[in-house]
């Protein structure tokens, strides 16, 4: 039965949501009326999630949003070390458990006994507690049942801790990729045989298209044989580091099939730190923009950087199409001296002399966006 109840709670490493079988396996093991798992925040004391069995869903509700602080054990939260159960006893005496607060308000009704706790995990600001609960009817614990529970507890706590790392892993996976779609430039994950291990919908729609870009094999290539040739060689130096082109990569120009092409940044992902992610990482990435796109033009946030008025922010939008000032004079409505005041006092502001200079360091701040 041992062997059995470790068995699955390391189940519960890879898929959390066992433990929604596993306790009622440890509850019969063990003897209980109710065990609990329950992931809390250290700074907040409060649930992140929990998975139980035994109570009712009013009764945990009131127990976690009301009562567990008022509870002696909620000490173990603070001091507990991990991996170490504790019974009631070992803090303070049963009967002054039972003239509490916590009993006489929750535990009397939810008929809450006796309780071994246990830190399973610590890691930051999170915690995991375990919670192992008998009746009223039931014997209390004896020292035997402690060194059961002792016995369970590095497994409890390998499995909390693997389960721990694998979510953190799953959210900046999520919270890198929700990024990478949210940018304007196709964005290729690529292995070191040129596979493509991920695209972002601006590749997608560049794949799709069929102009310039295409997915042969699952493997990126160009339309164009000498920009194939070239993209080839250049995901092949990325791959296995021998790039000679600085940190952020090297670019190439790709022809497209019918009309304006695509320029590629290949950039290793092998070097340095980055190597710690493999074998499971993509080798190379590749971002792919078009250069008659102009990306979408931080208006807001380039007035605030630079102290634009209102007025003044008006005048530059409207000349960062490349209008001349007496185009953007009547395209807003208002006289050419006027545009040419407000500009004198943007190239003051910006630090830069002319039109160009000025267009050129508002499509820098371009967001890379879509």
């Amino acid at each position: 039965d041992f062997s059995r109840v470790v068995e699955a709670i390391y189940d519960c490493a890879l898929d959390p949501e066992k433990w929604r079988t596993t306790l009622p396996m440890l509850a019969e093991f063990l003897g209980l009326y109710y065990a609990g798992l329950h992931f809390l925040d250290s700074n907040t004391m409060t649930g992140v999630r929990g998975y139980e069995h035994g109570l009712n869903a009013k009764q945990t509700d009131a127990l976690v949003n009301r009562y567990a602080p008022m509870f002696s054990m909620q000490s173990l939260n603070h001091m507990g070390e991990v991996g170490v159960p504790s019974r009631i006893v070992d803090l303070i005496s049963y009967d002054e458990y039972l003239k509490g607060q916590f009993y006489r308000e929750w535990g009397k009704d939810a008929d809450a006994g006796d309780y071994i706790g246990m830190v399973a995990l610590r890691s930051g600001t999170r915690m995991a507690m375990a919670s192992h609960s008998r009746s009223h009817a039931q014997q209390r614990f004896t020292e035997e049942d402690l060194e059961t529970v002792r016995l369970l507890a590095p497994h409890y706590c390998r499995a909390v801790t693997i389960s721990d790392a694998l979510s953190l892993k799953t959210v900046q996976s999520q919270m890198l990729e929700r990024t990478l779609d949210g940018l304007a430039a196709g964005v290729y994950l690529v292995a070191e045989d040129a596979r493509v291990l991920y695209v972002n919908p601006a590749a997608e729609r560049q794949i799709a298209s069929g102009r310039v870009l295409a997915l042969v094999g699952q493997r990126l290539t160009a339309v164009n044989a000498a920009s194939a040739a070239q993209l080839t060689a250049a995901l092949r130096e990325a791959a296995n580091d021998k790039a000679t082109a600085n940190a952020g990569g090297h670019s190439i120009g790709l022809a497209a099939a019918h009309g304006q092409g695509l320029i590629a940044t290949v950039l290793p992902l092998q070097r340095g730190q980055r190597q710690s992610f493999q074998p499971f990482a993509a080798a190379v990435a590749v971002f792919v923009q078009n250069p008659a796109v102009i990306p979408p033009l931080p208006g807001e946030a380039f007035a605030k950087l630079y102290n634009l008025t209102p007025s003044e922010l008006r005048v530059v939008l409207a000349l960062s199409p490349g209008l001349l000032p007496q185009d953007a004079a009547d395209m807003l409505g208002i006289s050419l001296a006027t545009v040419k005041t407000h500009l004198a006092k943007v190239f003051e502001k910006t630090k830069t002399g002319r039109q160009a200079d000025l267009v050129a360091l508002m499509m820098r701040a371009g967001s890379p966006v879509g």
